[in-house]
């Protein structure tokens, strides 16, 4: 086929070839599983206003979106990465998501999960790639896990002694801020700082802070409903 260019408001989603040449100043989307769209040899172009959507989940599972592209690519506009349902990424792992005959430019932005994301990846642009690697806690939204209205919010440890993982789970949208201490009440790690949707989200505690012992988290949530506080730990063992 020849150039496809997706406008600004407009979107192009699914696996697959999509053309010999992708101009972008609209959405691209992927399915939750991992998948792969590729562009022939006349390149890829992301244009101010265009935002890749790429879900990223367990590097070794494979789980991840990609692009692959004959040509060369131009990277612009806003990178938005999200983690698929019970699958998110685990403190330095690195996610190829984009490969070209060349790449150039750079994203004007990056979020994860809806929010800028901050010291939680780095992108790299490689010669012919670009990467992600994970840089601090990564959150994992699970669908279909909301409460009814009025449920008082929940905050699990859900995880293996060796990836502690946390769980919050909200009726409503809420201001949060979730913090992890060791056993010495040092706080060690902000997990979460803003506000959070309703549904279920799973913090992942960074390898780096967590040494063996126990690691408590203390999560201050406010909504409509008023404020409360919420405590649980974990055993670790490395």
């Amino acid at each position: 086929g020849g150039t496809l260019h997706i406008l600004a408001g407009g979107s192009v989603s699914g696996r697959g070839a999509v053309g010999s040449k992708l101009v972008m100043d609209g959405s691209l989307d992927f399915d939750w599983s991992p998948s792969n769209m590729a562009v022939g040899s006349g390149g890829f172009q992301a244009g101010a206003t265009s935002v890749l959507n790429f879900n990223i989940g367990s590097m070794p599972s494979g789980n991840w979106d990609t692009l692959t592209v004959s040509g060369p690519v131009l990277a612009g506009g806003t990178l938005a990465l999200r983690t698929g349902p019970r699958s998110f990424p685990q403190l330095g792992d690195e996610f190829k998501i984009i490969t070209g005959s060349s790449v150039g430019g750079a994203f004007s932005a990056v979020t994860v999960n809806g929010v800028p994301a901050a010291a939680q990846v780095h992108v790299l642009y490689g010669p012919t790639y670009v990467k992600v690697i994970v840089t601090g806690a990564i959150t994992g939204v699970e669908p279909g896990a909301e409460l009814s209205p009025g449920t008082a919010p929940r905050l699990a440890s859900t995880g293996s002694l060796g990836r502690p993982v946390f769980a919050l789970t909200l009726a409503e949208a809420s201001s949060v801020r979730l913090v992890a201490y060791d056993a010495s009440g040092r706080k060690t790690a902000v997990l979460a700082e803003g506000s959070i949707g309703a549904g279920t989200t799973r913090y992942s505690i960074p390898k780096a802070i967590a040494a063996s012992g126990v690691t408590f988290v203390r999560a201050d949530v406010e909504g409509s409903s008023g404020r409360r506080v919420l405590h649980a730990h974990a055993v670790i063992v490395r």
